[in-house]
């Protein structure tokens, strides 16, 4: 089995990668992950140490912040 922590990331690459019609998924799946582990916060503080070990501290930053910001901008566009 995954680790939640790289599947987010995978999703995310996906999600970014996807055309249109295909971003939806991956937007599902990352909101399904950070909402099985009590959200943004609580899911990096379970598996941030794992998603770390895969970027520089730079850009761990930096996905953490652009997965922020989608599930942010979601929120807003369902509003």
């Amino acid at each position: 089995m995954a680790n939640p922590g790289h599947l987010l990331v995978l999703k995310y690459f996906a999600y970014n990668e996807a055309d249109k019609d295909n971003k939806e998924k991956h937007l599902n799946d990352i909101h399904s992950l950070l909402h099985t582990y009590g959200g943004i916060d609580n899911f990096f503080s379970k598996f941030g140490k794992v998603i770390e070990e895969l970027f520089s501290e730079e850009n761990y930053e930096l996905f953490k912040r652009n997965i922020k910001n989608i599930v942010f901008n979601e929120m807003l566009r369902d509003r």
